[in-house]
């Protein structure tokens, strides 16, 4: 819903990729789908009567997540081919013990400390992995080839600081 509310504003259409998720499929899956489903919308962006020097990409809580990785994976093999990114209330990263997961974490607002470990646990198994910017934007530490990002973290949110940390 906030993806469509921001493209009426800007002028532009959304296309809403249901990717694959857990716990059948877990990281890379989901980053490598939709950044196929980037480069397909590239190639094929004037036929659907957009405007292929204008795609960009957003998301919110997992989905901001996904497409952040999806970013990352194409940064360097189909650069240029993102121009901006909207993320909302994102996951950046596997932190459980910063100050907004603490006030947070408690379930009042929807996610608890224990809720998003699992939920990590679940799409990034393999702790190996754990430090992979396209599973966890936080862990990033070369921005080079990425386009202007909007971040917009929630104020009441366990995920907050990670938000923050990463903008």
């Amino acid at each position: 819903r906030e993806m469509r509310e921001i493209a009426a504003r800007w002028g532009g259409a959304v296309l809403a990729i249901d990717y694959v998720h857990v716990p059948e499929h877990v990281f890379p899956d989901a980053v490598v789908e939709t950044a196929a489903v980037f480069e397909w919308l590239g190639a094929n962006a004037g036929t659907l009567g957009l405007d292929p020097e204008r795609i960009g990409f957003g998301g919110a809580s997992a989905g901001g997540a996904v497409s952040m990785g999806a970013a990352i994976e194409l940064r360097h093999r189909r650069p240029g081919l993102l121009k901006i990114g909207c993320l909302l209330y994102t996951v950046f990263d596997d932190t459980l013990d910063d100050e907004s997961m603490r006030i947070f974490g408690n379930g009042e607002f929807f996610l608890t400390r224990d809720y998003c470990g699992a939920i990590y646990d679940s799409y990034v198994p393999d702790r190996a992995h754990r430090d992979d910017p396209r599973a966890f934007a936080g862990k990033l530490d070369d921005f080079a080839g990425l386009p202007p990002l909007f971040i917009a973290p929630a104020e009441f949110d366990p995920l907050r600081d990670g938000a923050v940390r990463f903008a």
